[in-house]
């Protein structure tokens, strides 16, 4: 099991289109946003469970899609040791709520990646070509100028800043 701690609005990615953020925390209990496509289920885990043992009449439970960019997601309360279910093989357990501070523990297959988002957006700039592109520009830009001042400087002329 993988654990993350997360403060209010930071949030976990999973694989490329789940996003699980810490919405609110009050005391024992924490409220968990789950952004995800609507063809994927969502549970509360002792609603998965009785949906497996056939205890249940609730099917399903997924993100109702509002108008693009719009999606607010679903949101949970979970207490410590409490878990929520996606699909069949990703289970999220709320670890520890200390203060401001959830920890989330992300049982997940070895084939889904799992990230913070902050790394999620590095990875994500590092393997889009664009962003490479602007980066060594960047560097080649820094690189031109260091060498035009050292140029100036040794012919004597006063270097611009």
């Amino acid at each position: 099991m993988l654990v993350l701690s997360r403060y209010r609005d930071q949030v976990i990615t999973i694989g490329n289109d789940i996003r699980v953020a810490v919405a609110e925390i009050r005391g024992a209990k924490t409220r968990i946003r789950i952004e995800a496509p609507p063809e994927v289920s969502i549970y509360r885990e002792e609603l998965y469970e009785a949906i497996q043992c056939g205890t249940s009449r609730w099917q399903r439970t997924t993100i109702p899609m509002l108008a693009p960019g719009k999606n607010q997601g679903l949101i949970l309360t979970r207490k410590t040791d409490e878990a929520i279910r996606i699909e069949d093989d990703i289970r999220l357990v709320i670890v520890e709520i200390r203060g401001d501070r959830v920890r989330i523990g992300i049982e997940a297959p070895r084939s889904v990646s799992v990230h913070r988002q902050e790394v999620y957006e590095k990875i994500k700039n590092e393997n889009n070509p664009v962003a490479k592109a602007v980066a060594s520009a960047n560097s080649v830009t820094n690189v031109r100028s260091i060498a035009t001042r050292t140029i100036v400087a040794r012919k004597g002329v006063m270097p611009m800043p």
